[in-house]
């Protein structure tokens, strides 16, 4: 599959995704009030904190080795499956410990339905990573949109029925049995589940890596969640992880469309040629062009998007997500990061990359906390600038690009952004930046920003404008974009 047509099904699967998880939101979000919300996320922040045990990354192994055999492939499902187990484990043991903490009980009863998921999701390793190395991104298209789905479905209806705070654990329970099932059914001839340990020796070597990785940055970004929870109280932390999902349906749904297919893409030029330099500079180029305007545009309409999809009561969780979202696009400026690293087999650098990392985001979310939500979450801010800082000599030299280059193209995408968002700061300020802007008014100045967005697009960015016009060739509003 090109990678065009990777990037078109994973697009097509992350709109279901987004419709999903939007609507899934704002159903629980009317319905609970932000102390349940936070009892919900801070048992989900703990069972995460314990799960930093199964970040070994065993799916991007499969994606990245060179050659893989029987005994590779059952050496990888045999240590995730242990690996699995313990982590299961860990969070039943430790259901009472977040009770008693946060002197909440139902803390507890949440624990003890998503201790399941990672076991449940342990069987879809092998077939589901073996789909992404073979680039069969319609499966996992269809995978994702029915994970979504039933998710959101389960969610939903256990809303209905009364189940309050667990609704979203049963909700993700649901989902990951559906994800295992079609994942094994639709990558049935990869199937491999014989144990076997000859090759642990590598795969540790690799899981231990990402480990250091990702269970650091997983241990730092849940103890922000713990440590608002400890020191603001359930209901601030319920504000913060509202304005937080909101912000990561946005991350996840776009900026994962684009990682996802090219970490794949880059792992097979990797192996071809050599280099990633081209495909790098190319992918921060679109990906810049693409999240910098939404992103900033979530920052400007943080408020109004709050009071519209949540309600009154969560109206303190809008400048929050405005926060996010100016630190989400820091974080944009060091795209593929994780991804450069792996596919440049130096795992062991960006672990010590991370371990700064995480030092300094708890550390600045343990001062920044005392002075309440909104400068708590500033900390995103600190962590992305800290993430700028220490990562991008390190990319340029694996990438074999120069800042020169990556500066123009910041330059460029950032002229865009301010051109994009024009018409939304001036709405924000006609009403004095208050959340209570009627819809249409917000949607007709959205509608402005993507026609400014598209049209400076041929200015400013030839290379997103060209992919532009390759992926609505065939559409009938072809014609109008080439007009403008």
């Amino acid at each position: 599959m090109t990678m065009r047509r990777s990037f078109i099904w994973t697009t097509l699967g992350q709109i279901i995704l987004f419709a999903s998880q939007m609507a899934s939101q704002i159903l629980v979000a009317r319905h609970l009030t932000p102390y349940l919300m936070g009892v919900s996320a801070i048992a989900f922040s703990i069972s995460d904190f314990v799960n930093l045990m199964q970040t070994f990354g065993l799916r991007n192994f499969l994606v990245r080795e060179a050659s893989l055999d029987d005994k590779m492939i059952a050496s990888t499902f045999t240590i995730n499956l242990i690996m699995s187990l313990a982590t299961s484990s860990l969070v039943v043991g430790i259901a009472f410990l977040g009770s008693s903490i946060y002197h909440e009980p139902r803390v507890g009863d949440v624990l003890l339905v998503v201790a399941m998921i990672p076991v449940v999701m342990s069987l879809e390793l092998i077939p589901g990573g073996l789909l992404q190395r073979n680039m069969q991104f319609g499966a996992l298209a269809a995978v994702s949109s029915a994970k979504a789905i039933v998710a959101a479905t389960t969610s939903a209806t256990m809303i209905f029925l009364h189940a309050s705070y667990m609704s979203i654990s049963y909700g993700a329970l649901a989902g990951a049995l559906v994800s295992t099932g079609l994942t094994c059914f639709l990558g049935r001839r990869h199937l491999h589940w014989r144990l076997d340990l000859s090759q642990w020796r590598r795969v540790t070597t690799f899981g231990l890596h990402m480990l250091s990785v990702g269970g650091v940055a997983n241990v730092a970004v849940r103890s922000v969640d713990l440590i608002v929870g400890r020191v603001l109280g359930l209901a601030s932390l319920g504000l913060f992880s509202r304005a937080s999902a909101l912000n990561n349906v946005l991350w996840s749904n776009i900026h994962l469309v684009f990682t996802k297919v090219v970490f794949s893409r880059m792992a097979d030029e990797m192996r071809a040629t050599g280099s990633i330099r081209d495909i790098y500079l190319k992918t921060v180029n679109l990906v810049t062009a693409v999240l910098w305007p939404a992103f900033a545009g979530l920052a400007v309409f943080g408020g109004p998007v709050v009071y519209m999809m949540y309600g009154p009561k969560w109206v303190g969780a809008g400048p929050i997500l405005s926060v996010f979202a100016v630190a989400a696009m820091g974080l944009t400026a060091t795209t593929m990061s994780w991804e450069v690293f792996v596919v440049c087999s130096r795992t062991g650098e960006q672990a010590r990359i991370e371990s700064v990392r995480s030092i300094i985001l708890i550390a600045a979310i343990s001062v920044l906390s005392q002075f309440g939500a909104i400068i708590a979450a500033c900390c995103r801010i600190v962590d992305a600038m800290a993430a700028f800082l220490l990562y991008r000599t390190k990319i340029n030299e694996m990438t074999e690009v120069v800042n020169r280059e990556l500066f123009a193209i910041y330059g460029r995408n950032l002229l865009l952004t301010l051109s994009t968002i024009a018409p939304a700061v001036a709405l924000m300020q006609w009403w004095r930046w208050q959340p209570n802007v009627p819809f249409y008014q917000m949607l007709l100045a959205a509608l402005a920003g993507v026609i400014i967005w598209a049209a400076m697009s041929r200015i400013l960015n030839k290379v997103l404008a060209a992919e532009i016009g390759s992926i609505t060739s065939r559409l009938p509003f072809n014609r109008l974009y080439k007009a403008l």
